[in-house]
């Protein structure tokens, strides 16, 4: 299993000064002793310079993009929201668009090992599979989350070594099963005796998923998924009888949950059923504490002060002299922040409301995005989104009762309700900030609002091979479904002509 563990290596006299992370596990043949460099400060320019220059880099559309989409652009040492004035004056389209500040995601994975040293991060890819992102992280050590066949195929086909998957789903198909086993992913959850008899491959480590303590919690998992502490024994009895290596416990506690001590409550209902497992002649060796963990700009001391909470959790329950590998499955900590949408005002109307009897100025303001796209339909009211302008002025007085909708014809793509906003114009840009989670993955270009173009922000040096990834897209960048639904089909339509007759069979 891939260690959570620094190593050192001397940076190239050219470059500016580096700090190097970890080395990271690929498959054989192809990324094999990969080393990642990452810059101390993103502001740090080249040697007899105050800032790196503002570059870009347009990438011009793979087969299948619209011209409204015809290039891809990669900026360095440019703030998100220059990035997206850039884009403006240079795209051939309205369209709506992210910016995805990759640096954000270096950030994140120096604050994890800052905050969490012992405990190894798995992205679960399910809450953004940008390609460019997947790959960045797979660079940074950080291993993954997946939980189908297409989530593993995705990670596995980038070169990451098997090992450094989890297979993290309570309830899996068949198929899906056999993909595992047939590709070398062994860790993975289950929550039910009922799911041990899928299990066909004696190699598999399994952990089982206990209910989390969801107390203050608004969006709990425990109606359907995890197992209850005096239920483990059974569940434990029957895997052994049935010969199949549990070899932890997994959890999670939620989404927006009112205080970090959830996660010591859940640890200490995790530690008992460690106690029944070594009762039953199967000490467990692996802890999985799911996800859960804030993301977003403005939520930093939360994620911290959740992270003392675990901290101290672990020397109560499992501390080192255990010898028990704690792992974790964040999703929105990684990608929160990274991403910021572009829209455009497409239309602004006037109505003014009664309110407490006092006749009120109201504006109903219209973008072309949509909580039925890229507009998260069950977490945006969650997501401390801040909306500003992206032309002068700047700096607008938030006094106009206003109500913004989505673009598309359904009455219910309402993304803010009567809230108090500044004064807008019909053309004029809007930048949404805190849009990684959940976003890009619902996309479903519902009613024609289509995919948002991704377009990067990276360090000057990565801009090359940011460029590489794109150009190996066969939609756009960002949207690893139908990427990978697209790959199935040609693949299908390769193999189907390959079995075709060279010549008309004879009546």
């Amino acid at each position: 299993m891939h260690t959570w563990r620094p190593y050192l290596k001397a940076a190239a006299k050219s470059m500016a000064p580096c700090l190097l992370l970890d080395k990271v596990r690929f498959r054989k043949g192809r990324a094999s002793g990969v080393w990642r460099l990452l810059k101390k400060d993103d502001a740090m320019a080249a040697q007899g310079s105050g800032r790196w220059a503002s570059t870009f880099s347009a990438v011009s559309g793979a087969p299948g993009q619209g011209s409204g989409a015809s290039k891809t652009f990669i900026f360095s040492e440019l703030t998100p929201q220059e990035a997206a004035r850039e884009i403006i004056k240079k795209q051939n389209t309205d369209d709506a668009f992210f910016v995805c500040d990759l640096r954000d995601i270096v950030r994140k994975a120096k604050l994890w090992r800052q905050c969490l040293p012992q405990v190894t991060p798995y992205y679960a890819i399910k809450c953004n599979g940008d390609p460019v992102l997947l790959n960045e992280l797979a660079s940074l050590g950080v291993n993954f989350d997946c939980s189908n066949t297409i989530e593993m195929k995705t990670i596995l086909d980038m070169g990451v070594h098997p090992d450094r998957i989890i297979y993290a789903h309570p309830v899996k198909s068949t198929s899906h099963m056999k993909f595992a086993q047939e590709n070398g992913v062994r860790l993975m959850t289950f929550d039910c005796a009922e799911e041990l008899l899928k299990v066909t491959d004696k190699h598999a480590k399994l952990l089982l998923r206990i209910k989390g303590d969801d107390l203050g919690c608004r969006i709990s998992f425990n109606d359907k998924f995890g197992c209850t502490v005096d239920q483990a024994r059974h569940i434990l009895e029957r895997a052994r009888a049935l010969h199949c290596n549990v070899v932890g416990v997994a959890f999670h506690v939620g989404v927006l949950y009112q205080s970090p001590e959830i996660f010591t409550r859940t640890m200490q209902q995790a530690e008992a059923v460690f106690e029944i497992a070594a009762e039953l002649g199967n000490p467990m060796t692996v802890l999985d504490l799911g996800g859960g963990f804030p993301g977003g700009l403005r939520n930093i001391d939360k994620y911290k002060e959740v992270c003392i909470s675990i901290r101290r959790a672990i020397d109560e329950y499992f501390p080192a002299s255990k010898g028990v590998q704690i792992i974790a499955e964040p999703g929105q900590y990684f990608v929160t922040s990274a991403y910021y949408l572009a829209v455009r005002v497409v239309c602004k109307r006037r109505r003014d409301l009664v309110i407490d009897g006092v006749l009120q100025p109201h504006q109903d303001v219209f973008v072309n995005e949509s909580r039925d796209n890229c507009v998260s339909r069950h977490l945006y009211q969650y997501s401390d989104v801040r909306i500003v302008p992206l032309q002068e002025p700047l700096e607008r007085p938030r006094n106009v009762l206003t109500t913004l909708w989505g673009g598309t014809c359904n009455p219910l793509d309402l993304i803010d309700p009567e809230k108090l906003f500044f004064d807008v114009d019909v053309d004029e840009w809007l930048l949404m900030d805190n849009m990684g989670a959940y976003t890009l993955s619902f996309a479903c270009g519902f009613n024609g609002t289509g995919f948002p173009a991704v377009h990067y922000i990276c360090p000057h040096s990565s801009v090359g091979l940011i460029r590489q990834m794109v150009q190996r897209s066969l939609l756009r960048s960002g949207y690893t479904q139908p990427e990978e639904a697209l790959k199935e089909d040609l693949l299908t339509r390769k193999q189907e002509l390959l079995h075709l007759p060279t010549k008309p069979e004879s009546g």
